[in-house]
């Protein structure tokens, strides 16, 4: 079985902290897209400056940092970077451990710091801890609020690896909820939020590319991102190359 190296979520972190809260209006939410349109568009500096605008709660500033720290690490691209970033997440999850929502943030950031270093065997357990502390948390009782369309987005995400690489023996109709959970991410990918879009369009184009194996689709995604982040070089690949730009720049150091 090959195990794909970015399909799992890169952004797990708006299924939370975009959750309507007392205090966070509509600009919020739109700085919250700047930042992380800055991020996904390798504009660092942009986003660390209107991160230190100072108007977010402490839990979102401290996870828009770790995205940013993120994707910082990938551009310097060695090994590194990436045990410095590895770090950081083991030493803020000691910090988390009785907080079910930041530490499955937390857990996510390092399932992809095995993923990029091709440490598979770990990379199967945090996958397994990922499912379990989300199966924890109590699913939005709002289904249309935006935090509601996130979580569907995840799970949708979560299930269709699963029905594609058949990880769990138990489930049936494999066929039909794989098109299910296709149907939902499409969905998602045309909706005229940006955060529900790029995602969708994000994991619609890893499915096509890493796991499905459909060059022409991962394409037409691959081209919609390039066109809302030319500066990410995940999104420049050549027609047919398959993998992905954050492992293959990975050097080692």
């Amino acid at each position: 079985m090959r195990v794909d190296k970015t399909i799992l979520p890169s952004i797990i972190l708006v299924l939370f902290f975009i959750k309507p809260v007392n205090g966070c209006g509509v600009d919020n939410l739109n700085q919250v897209n700047s930042i992380l349109y800055g991020i996904f568009n390798f504009q660092f500096e942009k986003a660390r400056h209107l991160l230190d605008s100072g108007i977010f709660g402490k839990k979102t500033e401290q996870f828009l940092q770790i995205e940013l720290a993120w994707w910082h690490a990938i551009e310097k691209g060695n090994d590194k970077s990436l045990h410095k970033f590895r770090d950081r997440i083991e030493s803020q999850k000691k910090q988390y451990t009785g907080n079910s929502t930041q530490y499955l943030i937390l857990q996510t950031y390092k399932l992809r710091y095995d993923l990029a270093l091709n440490k598979y065997p770990a990379a199967l357990i945090d996958y397994v801890k990922l499912k379990n502390l989300l199966e924890d948390q109590t699913p939005p009782t709002d289904s249309i609020s935006l935090h509601g369309h996130l979580y569907s987005l995840y799970v949708s995400l979560i299930e269709l690896v699963e029905t594609s690489y058949n990880l769990n023996p138990f489930k049936a109709n494999i066929d039909t909820q794989k098109k299910n959970h296709i149907q939902n991410l499409e969905n998602h990918a045309a909706s005229n939020n940006f955060i529900r879009s790029t995602l969708g369009k994000y994991f619609l184009f890893k499915y096509y590319c890493d796991i499905a194996e459909e060059t022409s689709r991962a394409e037409i995604y691959k081209k919609k991102l390039h066109e809302r982040f030319p500066g990410n070089p995940c999104f420049k690949q050549e027609r047919g190359q398959q993998g992905s730009a954050l492992t293959k720049n990975t050097k080692s150091e």
